[in-house]
């Protein structure tokens, strides 16, 4: 498996996906602290450049996906698989191979984007946490992009066609994120509201009519309440929202579930694949 994982990371480099997507991710980043640091200056205050840092927890997702399905579909497509299996590879090394390597794409992604944000970052604005709280939320990050290979790999390694798994990892990938949002917003809902209100110049909305009960509220304690927190902290789009905004009270959870995600989705993959026909 060594020799797989071996001639799997000299691929990723030549892999044009790849190289497309770490140009996109550093851009962004580029483009993110740029943006950050220009609101501060026209709006003033204090700069700090970690309000933008961890957006990459949503960000690494879709060039993730994006290279999973075409790199995972182009060994189907040019006989790559099946040759390694007629050579004597077995298919549980091929699966781990693959997967470990997906996973090293994720986390360069990751490196790409802190390095390109964090250099002029650190230059134009100010730190604006401890260092333990950015090596919590990068160890959450490093788990959560961790099950994201094992799901995008799964599928593309059960499907096999480049075109069907890329539009199935991406569909799946907006999915998760927006029934992060979903949750996140559910658990946000104020206990009053009114349909008066005004928004203040950063950004916070001000009730200016008379409040009322708002319905879609979830009482502190009520067990509706309970499910939409376990929600939050157990789907890996409840953990991108939580992430991205560097909450970690919870970072303890969120990566043991992310530690169960990993083990079922590769099992999952690994015995799907095993019975799988390459004719």
């Amino acid at each position: 498996m060594c020799n797989l994982i071996h001639a799997n990371m000299k691929r990723i480099w030549k892999t044009r996906v790849f190289q497309i997507s770490a140009i996109i991710v550093a851009g962004l980043a580029l483009f993110q602290v740029l943006m950050n640091y220009r609101d501060y200056v026209v709006c003033g205050g204090t700069p700090y450049f970690d309000n933008a840092l961890f957006a990459i927890a949503a960000v690494a997702v879709f060039p993730l996906a994006a290279f999973v399905s075409l790199y995972i579909g182009t060994e189907y497509s040019d006989g790559t698989l099946r040759n390694k299996i007629v050579v004597g590879q077995g298919r549980t090394a091929i699966y781990l191979a693959n997967l470990i390597t997906t996973m090293v794409a994720g986390w360069l992604f990751l490196l790409i984007w802190s390095v390109a944000y964090l250099v002029p970052g650190i230059i134009l604005m100010e730190n604006g946490n401890p260092l333990f709280v950015y090596c919590l939320v990068y160890a959450g990050i490093f788990f959560m992009l961790a099950v994201f290979s094992a799901i995008f790999t799964w599928i593309s390694m059960v499907l096999g066609k480049k075109a069907g798994s890329s539009v199935v990892c991406i569909l799946l990938t907006v999915l998760v994120l927006v029934s992060g949002v979903v949750i996140q917003s559910t658990l946000d809902q104020d206990e009053f509201y009114s349909p008066e209100y005004t928004v203040t110049e950063s950004g916070e909305i001000e009730y200016t009519g008379e409040l009322e009960p708002n319905p879609n509220y979830l009482p502190e304690g009520s067990t509706k309440r309970a499910v939409y927190e376990f929600l939050l902290d157990f789907t890996p789009g409840g953990q991108v929202m939580q992430l991205s905004a560097i909450r970690i009270d919870r970072i303890g959870y969120m990566m043991l579930y992310d530690v169960g995600w990993f083990v079922v989705m590769t099992g999952a993959g690994i015995l799907m694949f095993r019975r799988k026909s390459l004719k």
